[in-house]
């Protein structure tokens, strides 16, 4: 079971770090995340310890441009 830090949200997990950069984070390093690692990137990749990510929200017009997007997918869907 993860360990609750000192903020009630924040669980401890492992964060993948590639060339210094956070690439995935995992609430559970088990052998399947183990096995993501190496799978893409093998020979690359450190666990370190950490918490769950902050997710920023999108603003306005980041939420405006991913709807217009899905409109134009879903249209070409359609079109078939």
């Amino acid at each position: 079971m993860p360990k609750i830090t000192s903020s009630p949200e924040a669980i401890m997990g492992a964060a993948i770090l590639v060339d210094g950069k956070v690439v995935a984070w995992f609430a559970d390093f088990d052998e399947a995340a183990r096995d993501w690692c190496s799978f893409n990137h093998f020979g690359k990749w450190l666990a370190w310890a950490a918490t769950t990510p902050e997710i920023i929200p999108l603003t306005p017009e980041e939420q405006a441009d991913c709807d217009r997007r899905a409109d134009e997918m879903l249209a070409k869907l359609r079109v078939v």
